[in-house]
């Protein structure tokens, strides 16, 4: 590897996806001779080559491999790229034969889980499963490489197998570093073709042979340097995890503050480390449901950026958590005017009709009107689905757990909608709550531990039903104090969302500069 890359390794490698350019930077200096001395005492590769093409001729004539009429002999005409003087260009079909494998392959839906010989197909899977069927085995003279012709999947395989059905190809280098000759075949990029053959777009490659013993060395090297790599993804996960532990408990402090002094203590040990804590999207989303949770404990006052009780005197309440003295916990039975699920009209994208928001309209904070369907509703269904501004739509049923009880407020753009049946309208008494903060009380912990903890499962969708929603308990603190805490969350949300845009834009300079030093390594 270069100097300039090695004496920024960790630049680059600490750069979004920068293990991954690492690792295809080391397979390009080694494919083009850059990653180890060339030794003037090696047979040139041209020499190689005249072997390699009598060892083909031979297995072809015996029958061992069968040459196609589009194959290539010798080197190529034209350089593609310049070579170190002892290496040599040469079609790739010329370096290798093909072990037949017709007949021999499994299909899909006889893998399985356990058995005496490993599967190998063309997925990403490294090994497919197992299978029983020795007469299906495929004994090789020697490591080869298995090409996915739907996939492009490159595998080294250096034991006997099944063929998985369908896309395998068997490669087996002549006279050649087997694990030079895979290296140099997952270097390439391949033209994408979809679930198209890609086995003809591999064959048309052009590939770089230096002499036998270089070969050796450029592979001890390479696997040298992607063991560096392993490491270094490890040292970063590791990193990564105690991270998002530390964030984890720190914020959590924040909720088990037992009283007004030791919440601001431990306010205060976050913000001396703001910038060291939260340094990655998933430590700012940590911080911004921390908000949440400390708005709806009556932690958040109009004191920018500062955390503080609203109240340092508390009473304990038949609730998960004490809360201030003007709060209660009210259950959503005893607050809400109407909890209703959708209509089951059945609906198109045409119409004519009302149009019925779906789960694709609950957005994140309010209701989009994208992708609208219609449905015929008589004036009874409309009197009783239409919408009015502020109501909420729930999801009471979806394949993902983490989105039922998801929330979206209707705006006045939506008012002329109903909503379908996967959704629940929330109406509420606009003397007692506000939509904004009903919603952000829905989706603190607590809350959402009330929604998942009953989460049925039918026919892999999850539900929830009208007696659960109405079970939910929530903290209701005065109107005032609402509207005040809803501003307040606004207002630190902004900023944790200005904080992402840096970091992203540090990211994406990170990455900038990351590729530079390996681009001026690799010209």
């Amino acid at each position: 590897m270069t100097t300039l890359v090695t004496k920024n390794l960790h630049l680059v490698a600490a750069a979004p996806g920068g293990v991954r350019k690492l690792r295809h930077l080391i397979l390009k200096l080694a494919v083009r001779g850059r990653l180890v001395e060339q030794d003037s005492s090696d047979e040139p590769a041209n020499e190689l080559l005249k072997r390699i093409q009598a060892e083909k001729a031979r297995l072809t004539s015996s029958g061992e491999s069968r040459r196609k009429r589009s194959e290539a002999v010798g080197a190529i005409d034209g350089v593609p790229e310049a070579l170190p003087a002892t290496w040599v260009w040469t079609a790739l079909p010329n370096i290798y034969s093909s072990i037949p494998i017709r007949g021999n392959q499994l299909l899909s839906s006889e893998i399985a889980v356990q058995g005496r010989f490993p599967v190998v197909d063309q997925g990403k899977q490294f090994i497919a499963g197992y299978t029983d069927k020795e007469d299906l085995l495929i004994r090789i003279p020697g490591p080869v490489v298995v090409f996915g012709d739907h996939t492009t999947e490159r595998k080294y395989i250096d034991f006997d197998f099944v063929a998985g059905a369908d896309g395998v190809k068997i490669l087996r280098p002549i006279l050649l570093n087997e694990r030079f000759f895979w290296w140099q075949l997952v270097s390439l990029e391949l033209e994408g073709r979809g679930y198209a053959r890609h086995f003809k777009v591999l064959n048309e490659c052009s590939f770089a042979l230096p002499p036998v013993n270089e070969q050796a060395r450029i592979v001890a090297k390479v696997d040298e340097l992607m063991a560096l790599c392993d490491r270094l993804e490890a040292e970063q996960a590791d990193a990564e995890a105690a991270h998002a532990k530390l964030v984890e408990a720190l914020l959590a402090s924040l909720t088990q503050a037992r009283d007004a002094a030791d919440f601001r203590a431990s306010w205060q040990q976050l913000s001396e480390h703001f910038h060291t804590l939260f340094t990655t999207e998933a430590s700012v989303d940590a911080l911004k449901q921390a908000i949440r949770e400390q708005a709806v404990r009556g932690r958040l006052t109009n004191d920018v950026p500062s955390f503080q009780l609203t109240n340092s005197t508390s009473v304990e309440a038949a609730g998960p958590f004490s809360l201030p003295k003007s709060w209660h916990w009210v259950k959503l039975k005893e607050l809400v005017l109407d909890i209703r699920f959708g209509t089951s009209t059945k609906c198109t994208h045409d119409g004519p009709g009302t149009p019925v928001l779906r789960i694709p309209n609950i957005g994140e904070e309010v209701v989009t009107l994208l992708d609208m369907k219609f449905g015929e509703l008589s004036d009874a269904e409309k009197q009783s689905y239409l919408l009015e501004q502020g109501d909420l739509l729930m999801i009471r049923s979806n394949g993902s757990a983490s989105l039922v009880g998801k929330t979206a407020i209707v705006g006045p753009d939506a008012t002329h909608c109903a909503f379908a049946g996967y959704l629940v309208r929330i109406r509420l008494p606009r003397d007692r709550v506000t939509p904004e903060y009903f919603q952000l009380a829905l989706r603190s912990r607590h809350v959402r531990d009330g929604i998942e903890a009953p989460i049925r499962t039918t026919s892999g969708v999850k539900n929830i039903n009208s007696t659960e929603i109405r079970g939910l308990q929530v903290p209701l603190p005065p109107m005032h104090t609402q509207v005040e805490l809803v501003a307040k969350v606004n207002e630190l949300l902004t900023l944790c969302d200005q904080l992402k845009l840096n970091l992203s834009q540090a990211h994406q300079h990170h990455e900038k500069l990351a590729s530079v030093l390996v681009e001026q390594a690799v010209a």
